[in-house]
């Protein structure tokens, strides 16, 4: 609403409900990911129930195909399983299709991380010089956090 052709407004608010300072203070502070962490972490998601799902359909053709298997010779079917036939197979085929999951995913990226933090921090043109400053003791570009690199060209608030 807009308030016009008034010279003077006197207000007094008593209640503001869920805008009050005490209010918006009092919710939990946002998670702090980089993009490319979220994005990470939604993949290994997918990739998950996509390994589950592969999993699932293996164990269920093993045990449809479980009599062709029986007559082979060279194949040697386990009767004491501890679980039913396809919850046992599915955590087999799970297991065997482990290799879908990027084990070193995050350390790649960890040391890409490191690396960058580190040329920053040595380059040569992003040093402050002053006589003024620090008694003229040149200050080099500092990455306190390893994930910096990846947020430096996203902005969400300027003030």
């Amino acid at each position: 609403t807009k308030l016009r052709n008034t010279a003077l407004v006197v207000g007094v608010v008593v209640y503001c409900g869920g805008d009050t300072r005490m209010i918006m203070n009092s919710r939990p502070a946002p998670v702090k990911i980089s993009s490319l962490e979220y994005f990470t972490n939604n993949s290994m998601k997918m990739i998950l129930v996509a390994q589950g799902c592969l999993a699932l359909l293996s164990s269920i053709c093993f045990w449809y195909n479980k009599w062709y298997f029986a007559g082979l010779w060279y194949i040697h079917l386990r009767e004491d399983l501890w679980l039913p036939d396809i919850p046992a197979y599915w955590l087999t085929f799970f297991t065997l299709y482990s290799n879908l999951m990027p084990i070193s995913l995050y350390p790649t990226t960890e040391f890409c991380n490191a690396m960058q933090s580190f040329f920053i921090r040595n380059d040569k043109k992003m040093v402050y010089q002053e006589h003024d400053f620090d008694n003229g003791v040149p200050f080099a570009a500092r990455a306190r956090s390893s994930n910096l690199c990846q947020e430096l060209g996203q902005i969400k608030y300027l003030f």
